[in-house]
């Protein structure tokens, strides 16, 4: 192994290993273990083939949870899509406040979200900004906040 593919390697490693550990594996297990009767806190399983597969197939829950599914992934994405690429046209023309909406919908992307939480927390806890408008107003805000 020359000097270089060894580099290669060991740049690769670190991603290669989290890579077999935290999602190959998994998904191997997973295979493995939906061809069994596993119980989680039994240390001993059965191997049944496709029960589980054929039991899911004709469970009318989980063929109702399929069908709203597919009515949402195909009921949304070519509708944002559609939105999200008409928007990017509108934005890309030169008009009066353009940077100002450019910044409104490129604003979330680099809002942390450990700052939106926090916001959100005091904006609702006990004692934060919604319960003192509420109280301003006239409403009693609940005992323990609204979180």
């Amino acid at each position: 192994m020359s000097n270089k593919q060894f580099s290669g390697l060991s740049f690769s490693l670190p991603w290669l290993i989290t890579f077999v550990l935290f999602w190959l594996f998994p998904l191997g297990y997973s295979f493995v273990i939906g061809f069994t009767d596993y119980q989680l806190l039994s240390k001993s399983f059965e191997w049944i083939g496709f029960d589980n597969y054929v039991s899911l197939i004709e469970d009318p829950d989980f063929i109702s949870a399929l069908k709203n599914t597919f009515i949402f992934v195909f009921g949304t994405i070519p509708i944002t899509t559609v939105i999200a690429l008409l928007l990017a046209l509108l934005l890309n023309r030169s008009f009066t406040g353009r940077d100002f909406f450019r910044a409104g919908f490129f604003m979330p992307s680099i809002t942390s979200m450990v700052v939106v939480a926090l916001i959100f927390t005091n904006l609702f806890q006990r004692g934060g900004y919604i319960a003192m408008l509420a109280e301003m107003i006239g409403f009693s805000p609940p005992v323990n906040g609204f979180l």
